[in-house]
């Protein structure tokens, strides 16, 4: 089985069922479009697909779609046609001719306010609909702040359907591509659940149309693949076909994630579409990554076994492309023994290969289809790496037997690149292991050749650094970097500290008992790296706000659940620098930022968060970034709601609490939700977070914050807003929401017995989860066990996390190198 499962073996192609090209053909056309860097770019595609009148008018007035500061240079003559194509009177292109001749955002802006001002008056409520092609005319322009691109985008969604569809999609596409351009992915995903919701006339060119920009101009990460999934689920609820550019462009996003992966292959399938071999190496690549073995192992096989669409490419049996696939198998690898049983056996086949060759040097392709290695004396540096980097992630190897596997191996090797690279792979997994005296050393080895690490290697460093009790240290590392740049995999350069590292150092003050540290991170962070959160940025700052009710002294929570904090002399309250962080300038936010990472044995976490609970300032916050980005979330009631507000108030009050769970259940807990409108935060200078896409973890954090926080009542509340948002819940959610509701929803044996079987609050909320998610995705018996084990492990935990005292780190020595 493992030979016929894994062989290297490159075979003629066999009859299966192939493309469909009469199908494809309508989706061909915008493709010979090749890049999408502006608006005649997109406009070109889309005409490619949908020939419509007024787009002609938009090529004919090429030089007005690009801003470039100069006037129209189009022939009248041409635009006389094409307005008379398009059924355009002549009065009403004029009438907007200040709206197509603008060459800014605002400028086109103004001009359409005061046009429709002069139409209906000072009566907004009046107000027609913009005609698609001014609105068309008005996207040319690129927005120039953040502020624009919301009005652009409400401007955009507010219009009603016209009578001519046709445009519409390319109204949102266009939309979709300012967005995507500024990293605004909250709106952006808006924007794809507007397209998918309001538009079933949608072809397949324009939603192909719509997959190349998201993959050439949207914030890689998970965001992305949110709103690759919701499209592709529409295009195979649909079956509307894509071309073979479009599905490589998907999966070659090196941000790709297997959820997407299987959705594109879901696609094909139900297309009729034979992938090639560019898609079928992106899947093995994208799968062997994310350690889905039997997905890879099934690329490979389809490889081996020519179940691909068209030739083979010459240069997939030269040696160094063999070892780049091996690699990425490799990596789906999970325990060593199953590496070195998989090296064993390749092993014994390069032999047999080689004494076959040896013995008829001209047998041919039987001996040219077999799996073989470099050589039967050595391994590769690059399979040795991939043997580093299971055995750093499996937590069965002992920590000395890792580094005594590293040790001996370096020895063989010549290439310093190659054992940096897996000295960092040895520091990632003892971090993991948290045995941070193996740390010291290896740091010392790597710190030299700080100038060359990219990002993934500072980001482990910075970590490893703040783990070991000197996040001044980290945070100097990162400053150091603050001006270097990176190539991506498009071509774009990009700073070289992004999100990512700025929330591993977030995670890692927190395991040392710094939230302080991270709430003041999340204030500045786009002042001190120049970086924006997301949404892994926002489930940290929960979690910290979480941790830190740990850190409360109990003369502090009494005095500011009285608002008697007044009474103590400012230094024993907070100071300037921890009341408002978000109004302090770079200069100040980066020396602030300093001053609290520095060594001080004398601090003490208080656990508040600009001068308040950490608790309520965090609820304001995650409020902040979910209603400001969907106002419509304020509005929305909650399915079912809590007999009690929070776990205790049954021993407090029992006769409230059978008044609210039997005589009037639907009046209890209506007001006090943090999701009124009322309780909009406006302490962080009405910022709205436009890169924060809310995911299932997120969502998760907020929840058990709620709880902690004597707001379990509210977590139906939040579950709706998942469900209007489009956002899966996993498992593990569903059942740490059950568990929490449990605590408020749920009466003694006599009181239950009175309201009947399956009429209790608790009970409600299961079945309106079933109807959404289905009974499949439903948490089992073992998920709810899972989900107690984990809300009993964090309530009995009495302090937070620390550095370790044991292990000495001259980091002057470090940075002297």
């Amino acid at each position: 089985m493992l030979r016929r499962t894994l062989r290297l073996v490159v075979r003629p192609s066999l009859p299966l069922r192939q493309y469909s090209r009469a199908e494809h053909s309508r989706v061909q056309n915008h493709v010979k479009v090749k890049t999408l860097d502006s608006f005649s770019d997109i406009v070109a595609a889309y005409r490619a697909t949908c020939p419509h009148p007024v787009l002609t008018l938009t090529a004919a007035k090429a030089t007005a779609i690009e801003p470039k500061g100069s006037e129209p240079t189009a022939s009248h003559s041409t635009v006389e046609d094409a307005l008379q194509a398009a059924g355009i009177a002549r009065d009403e292109y004029d009438t907007w001719k200040p709206v197509i001749n603008a060459t800014t955002l605002s400028a086109a802006l103004d001009a359409a306010d005061s046009i429709l001002a002069q139409r209906t008056g000072d009566n907004p409520s009046s107000r027609g609909p913009f005609p698609v092609w001014a609105l068309l005319a008005l996207l040319r322009n690129k927005p120039a702040s953040q502020t624009e691109a919301v009005i652009a985008y409400r401007l955009a969604l507010s219009q009603p359907i016209p009578a001519s569809p046709e445009l519409m999609p390319l109204v949102l596409i266009l939309v979709a591509y300012w967005l995507a351009r500024l990293g605004m992915s909250a709106l952006l995903h808006s924007t794809i659940l507007h397209f998918t919701r309001t538009h079933q006339s949608i072809h397949s060119g324009q939603i192909s149309l719509l997959f190349r920009i998201l993959v050439a101009h949207a914030p890689p990460g998970m965001e992305i693949q949110a709103d690759l999934s919701i499209l592709l689920k529409f295009a195979i609820r649909h079956r509307l076909a894509l071309p073979a550019l479009t599905y490589r462009a998907i999966l070659d996003n090196h941000s790709t994630s297997p959820t997407v992966a299987d959705l594109v292959k879901v696609h094909m399938e139900t297309c009729g579409f034979t992938p090639n071999y560019i898609h079928t190496r992106a899947l093995l690549r994208i799968y062997g990554q994310n350690g889905q073995r039997a997905h890879a192992a099934d690329s490979w096989r389809r490889i081996r076994r020519g179940e691909i669409h068209g030739h083979l490419p010459s240069y997939i049996s030269g040696k160094c492309h063999q070892l780049h696939m091996l690699e990425d198998y490799l990596k789906s690898f999970k325990k060593t023994r199953q590496i070195n049983f998989y090296l064993k056996y390749l092993s014994e086949v390069t032999a047999r290969v080689q004494e076959r060759k040896s013995t008829h040097p001209y047998s041919g392709n039987d001996t040219d289809t077999k799996p073989t290695l470099p050589s039967t004396d050595d391994i590769h540096p690059n399979i040795w790496l991939q043997g580093i980097r299971t055995a750093a992630q499996d937590p069965k190897i002992p920590p000395n037997v890792l580094l005594s596997v590293f040790q001996e191996g370096r020895q063989h090797i010549s290439d310093a690149s190659v054992v940096r690279f897996a000295t960092f792979l040895l520091i990632k997994g003892f971090l993991r292991r948290e045995h941070l005296k193996e740390i010291v050393p290896l740091l010392a080895e790597v710190m030299s050749h700080r100038s060359e690490f990219n990002t993934s290697q500072l980001t482990i460093v910075v970590e490893a650094v703040t783990m070991l009790g000197r996040p001044d240290t980290a945070f100097r590392l990162m400053q150091e970097s603050l001006t270097r740049t990176k190539r991506t995999s498009s071509g774009a350069v990009v700073p070289l500290v992004d999100t990512q590292m700025i929330n591993s150092f977030m995670i890692a003050l927190l395991r040392i008992g710094r939230p302080d540290a991270v709430f003041y991170i999340w204030d500045t962070m786009p002042r001190v790296f120049d970086v924006q959160p997301n949404a892994v940025s926002c489930a940290i700052v929960l979690k910290a706000a979480r941790f830190a009710r740990k850190c409360e002294g109990t003369l502090q929570v009494v005095l500011e659940d009285f608002g008697l904090r007044h009474i103590l002399p400012r230094r024993m309250t907070s100071s300037e620098l921890e009341r408002a962080p978000h109004k302090l300038n770079r200069q100040q936010a980066m020396e602030g930022l300093e001053r609290m990472l520095q060594p001080d044995p004398r601090r003490t976490v208080t656990g508040f968060w600009r001068g308040q609970r950490a608790g309520s300032v965090a609820l304001r916050v995650v409020r902040q970034v979910l209603v400001g980005n969907w106002p419509e979330l304020a509005s929305l009631e909650t399915p079912v709601r809590a007999v009690r507000k929070y776990a205790s108030a049954q021993a407090v009050a029992p006769m409230s609490d059978l008044y609210h769970s039997v005589l009037r259940p639907d009046e209890s807990l209506r007001d006090d939700r943090f999701g009124d409108a009322s309780a909009t935060l406006q302490e962080n200078g009405a910022h709205t977070y436009f890169g924060i896409l809310p995911h299932d973890p997120m969502f998760r954090a907020l929840i058990d914050l709620l709880a902690d926080e004597e707001q379990a009542w509210q977590i139906p509340l939040v579950l709706r807003w998942m469900q209007h948002m489009s956002v899966g819940p996993s498992k593990a959610t569903l059942a740490t929401a059950l568990v929490h509701w449990a605590e408020v929803s749920l009466d003694g044996p006599w009181i239950e017995r009175i309201k009947g079987p399956g009429s209790s609050q608790y009970m409600r909320l299961r079945n309106w989860m079933t109807r959404w998610v289905g009974s499949k995705r439903m948490p089992r018996r073992e998920d709810m066990q899972a989900a107690l084990l984990r809300v009993q492990y964090f309530r009995d935990q009495h302090s937070l996390g620390a550095p370790p005292r044991d292990v000495e780190v001259d980091v002057d020595a470090w940075l002297k190198k």
